[in-house]
């Protein structure tokens, strides 16, 4: 059975093509969405393997979706099954064996461990890292990503494999954080007008300022506004992880106001 992998991508030559180096040994084929990159990343790629034909680039003009343009890299796969990556992502080599493995299975897709690294692993001493899960590996039936921001995947009950993770290099994109959570404001500003504060919105809300914290300690405030939009999340519905990171993100504004006094 055939494996593709799907990149959306913009302005990445600082991790795209580690990402690939690592990726394409092991797949069939890679397929890329760019959404408008101007730091030379499509010059990157046309010195890849391209004699192998296993790479394919289509240009797309942004729309403000990500699931739009998540979507154009499906429609590009020929494979029987789909793995989606973003640009600051691998999954080491050895893993390969078992995803062509879960491939042979019944399930329609697999929820992979998300392993957040902010710091570099290589040289930081026990590194920061925060862990999740998403769909990464399904079957090519036509599913579709939904959402103009925080896209999901629609495929109901999908497998959980513990023992499989994607390692998600979050630290080399911290340049470009603020800009990010410009955009994702933007994006879930229109979400919300269409929606309303349901409780999905109310945390990828709070995530927006969330992430800009975890790069950015000294302002205090904008940890403050995460905390404003979980508990909104949590007057709609409790919710015990989200009490964690509240509660956490508290003593982390605590300690850096009590260390701002001290000075």
């Amino acid at each position: 059975m055939k494996l593709s992998v799907c990149y959306m991508v913009k302005d990445e030559i600082l991790s795209l093509p580690e990402s690939i180096r690592n990726t394409l040994p092991y797949v069939d084929e890679i397929c890329i969405v760019d959404t408008g990159s101007k730091d030379g990343t499509l010059g990157y790629l046309s010195d890849v393997e391209l004699s192998e034909k296993k790479i394919k680039v289509q240009m797309y003009s942004w729309d403000d979706n990500f699931s739009a343009a998540r979507n154009k890299s499906l429609e590009m796969a020929t494979g029987d099954w789909i793995l989606v990556l973003d640009a600051d992502e691998w999954i080491d080599k050895a893993h390969y064996k078992k995803i062509r493995k879960l491939m042979t299975q019944k399930p329609e897709s697999y929820l992979f461990t998300i392993m957040h690294f902010m710091q570099d692993p290589h040289w930081v001493v026990n590194p920061k890292v925060i862990y999740g899960q998403a769909i990464r590996l399904f079957r090519n039936n036509g599913y579709k990503y939904e959402g103009i921001v925080h896209n999901k995947l629609t495929i109901d009950n999908p497998a959980n494999v513990d023992t499989l993770g994607v390692y998600n290099f979050e630290y080399k994109g911290r340049h470009k954080v603020k800009d990010k959570a410009v955009q994702n404001k933007r994006l879930m500003d229109k979400k919300i007008k269409a929606e309303g504060w349901t409780q999905r919105n109310c945390i990828h809300y709070a995530d927006i300022y969330r992430q800009v914290w975890n790069w950015h300690k000294d302002d205090p405030i904008v940890a403050k506004n995460a905390i404003k939009y979980l508990n909104k999340s949590l007057e709609i519905k409790h919710n015990f992880k989200m009490v964690e990171v509240r509660n956490s993100l508290l003593k982390e504004v605590e300690h850096v106001e009590s260390q701002r006094k001290s000075a």
